[in-house]
């Protein structure tokens, strides 16, 4: 059965919708939290369209005030718009315009004062 890209964000964003209260929170006394996340990384087409995913955040507590994690994110599936010109190729006038297909894996640093 294939879903497209909307129905599978749909569903990963209820899902977390859902899970999220239950996330690990750093609680008094404990060093580590771990959320999960829905991400949009927004492009206006060049070279790619807005490219949908989702990931986790672990975090460990500084002190009071500070926060430092990671994120990983992925995203299974984005296209690159007009991929022969991008590569600088000659693409035959007469086929409609061919775009590549993709994955997408972020690794983020973050530092969070709270």
């Amino acid at each position: 059965m294939k879903y497209s890209k909307f129905k599978v964000i749909k569903i990963l964003g209820a899902v977390i919708w859902v899970l999220a209260p239950f996330s690990l929170r750093a609680e008094a006394g404990s060093l580590y939290e771990v959320t999960p996340r829905l991400n949009i990384v927004g492009s206006s087409g060049k070279p790619t369209n807005d490219v949908l995913g989702y990931g986790v955040a672990p975090h460990r507590k500084l002190n009071d005030e500070w926060y430092l994690g990671f994120g990983l994110d992925y995203s299974p599936s984005c296209d690159f718009e007009r991929t022969p010109r991008i590569v600088g190729i000659a693409q035959d006038p007469g086929v409609k315009t061919i775009d590549a297909k993709g994955t997408m894996t972020m690794i983020t640093l973050v530092a969070e004062r709270r």
